[in-house]
């Protein structure tokens, strides 16, 4: 609570919904009185409920514990409030816990139509932090009004809120809630501008304008400077959700900072990049509303200075949540560079596991490994004949052991080796060990040389599209360290490697695309990174030199 007594007589109104759309900031909840509040969550998930103290007066705690299992913690309140034509909710925060799922859902009168806020990867901050949302977050969930033609219509009036945390690394928490608001705003107002009004930069070099173009083959380069600044003026303030820088080769920036500013006097800093190394960076920037930026690049990768190909700016959609930034991501970067869910296809997967067990081990279809809920991926790629192969470069097949035992195993034909990974899981429920085999056969007439990559990468076998329940898609690896034998994933998941491989690299996620590097035939250079974003990847190689018709296991 940060507005006393005021905001203990505005939550009451809010509560009676006598506030009007033009009155500006209502209290929906200042929770002062919790008794209203009560406790709704899926079975087998505990969840209580408490009042938590801080200096301005009583917030609302929700002490949660999954139980090793998925589902929801909610806490449920009857509300009745009339939504303005645009507005902004907001309210302060802070807890502890794993990253999960944070919604805020709005019910109507029926009880069977349902709007909601989601927060992906959500971690509770240690600190009081205000979060906010705009109209634009809030999205019909579900319910009869979806059916109509059109779809269900925008949220105008809610009877019931809900604040919930949904299990997507699970385990126990705490998270406290204070001063729920919601504010009305003036109608938005699309951005209708060019990409770019004018740029420059503060050292010599081609004209700006050309990174700003929409042609990768023009580029904007700086003189020999170890130093430049560029920046960019949209003309008027724009939202945008991410940007996208595609370097030229050899005129790359080792280290560069992104900053905003809305007037061009104060700046924000969006973005730091440390160590940069690929061929095109990608710039996370959720909820980033500005009408200038400023690019200041420092050490030029070669000695003629920087070069730009393009800027691209990513739309305010590709901020939402991590899962849309790698979406937008994947749509620039080559087929097969990402796991097939992010390239917007469809992908089966299947489970191997130990009966009665409570983690089991996901195979999709393209031979990658989950090894337990919401871990990461164990991703093959195949090199061979100065190419990378991927699963958009082979034909995949299916099949289990035997034609109906639970030891499934995928095939990949079409690159000069074939390729067949097979997951058998063995020993007791809770203590199971899952073996993965990787055979590569050279079928051809002559002998063939390349090498096998297993990448560690930080995406679930399960799809982004997947969100109920078990959320898929991008998981956080923050801390990746390795050698030939074994590898290790933020302390948690240690991989044995029973077959030695001759090389292990780790890269952070602005070390570029894993694949970039696979695809010169190596792996990355350091065997352990820290990476601040937490996207890090890493992958064991091991060589292979087969005699016609010979293979190879591993």
């Amino acid at each position: 609570m940060r507005r006393a007594g005021l905001v203990a007589a505005l939550g009451a109104l809010a509560a009676l919904g006598l506030l009007g759309a033009g009155d500006g900031v209502r209290v929906l909840d200042a929770f002062e009185d919790l008794s209203v509040w009560r406790a709704a969550p899926a079975d087998g998930v505990a969840l209580t409920l408490s009042a938590a103290s801080r200096a301005s007066g009583r917030a609302l705690a929700m002490d949660f514990d999954f139980g090793g299992r998925g589902g929801y913690a909610a806490a449920r309140r009857p509300i009745e409030v009339t939504f303005p034509e645009n507005y902004e909710i907001a309210f302060d925060v802070r807890g502890r816990g794993s990253s999960n799922v944070l919604e805020i859902k709005f019910v109507d009168a029926s009880g069977d139509n349902v709007w909601w806020i989601r927060r992906p990867d959500f971690t509770p901050p240690t600190e009081w932090t205000r979060l906010s949302f705009k109209r634009r977050h809030v999205r019909f969930a579900w319910g009869p009004l979806g059916q109509q033609e059109g779809g269900a219509p925008p949220l105008t009036r809610a009877a019931f809120l809900e604040l919930v945390v949904a299990a997507a690394e699970g385990g126990a928490g705490r998270l406290e809630i204070d001063d729920l608001t919601l504010t009305a705003l003036a109608p938005e107002r699309p951005y209708t501008g060019p990409p770019s009004a004018s740029a420059g930069a503060s050292a010599p070099g081609h004209e700006a304008t050309r990174a700003l173009d929409g042609r990768a083959e023009t580029a904007w380069r700086s003189g020999p400077a170890p130093h430049t600044r560029l920046d960019i003026d949209f003309g008027e303030r724009r939202e945008l959700g991410g940007l996208s820088l595609l370097w030229e080769p050899g005129r790359r920036a080792r280290r560069f900072e992104l900053r905003g500013s809305r007037d061009g006097k104060e700046w924000t800093r969006l973005s730091t990049i440390s160590a940069g190394g690929g061929l095109r960076d990608e710039l996370f920037l959720p909820e980033t509303d500005v009408r200038f930026l400023r690019l200041d690049l420092q050490e030029p990768e070669g000695a003629q200075g920087f070069g730009l190909a393009e800027i691209e700016v990513r739309p305010l959609s590709a901020g939402e949540s991590v899962n849309a930034f790698f979406l937008e991501a994947a749509k620039a970067a080559p087929r097969g560079a990402y796991p097939r869910g992010f390239s917007g296809e469809q992908v089966y997967w299947t489970v191997a596991g130990v009966d009665g067990d409570a983690e089991e081990v996901l195979v999709s279809e393209d031979g990658a490994l989950e090894p337990g809920e919401r871990s990461f991926s164990i991703e093959p790629f195949l090199w061979s004949e100065g190419k990378l192969w991927s699963w958009a470069d082979v034909t995949s097949s299916q099949s289990l052991a035997e034609g109906h035992l639970p030891i499934p195993s995928v095939s990949w034909a079409g690159a000069p080796l074939t390729l067949e990974v097979t997951v058998v899981v063995e020993g007791a429920p809770g203590v199971a060990t899952a073996r993965a085999r990787y055979r590569v056969t050279n079928a051809s007439d002559r002998r063939r040389t390349g090498r096998l990559f297993l990448a560690v990468r930080p995406f679930l076998v399960n799809p982004p599209t997947q969100f109920l329940n078990v959320g898929g898609g991008a998981v956080a690896i923050r801390t990746i360290a390795g050698s030939p034998s074994s590898v290790d994933v933020d302390g948690r998941r240690t991989l044995r490697v029973e077959t030695p491989a001759a090389a292990f690299g780790a890269s952070p996620f602005e070390g570029g695309l894993l694949t970039e590097v696979l695809a010169q035939g190596r792996v990355p250079g350091p065997t352990r990174v820290d990476d601040a974003f937490g996207y890090a990847s890493g992958a064991l190689a091991w060589e292979l030199d087969l005699p016609a018709g010979a293979g190879r296991e591993i």
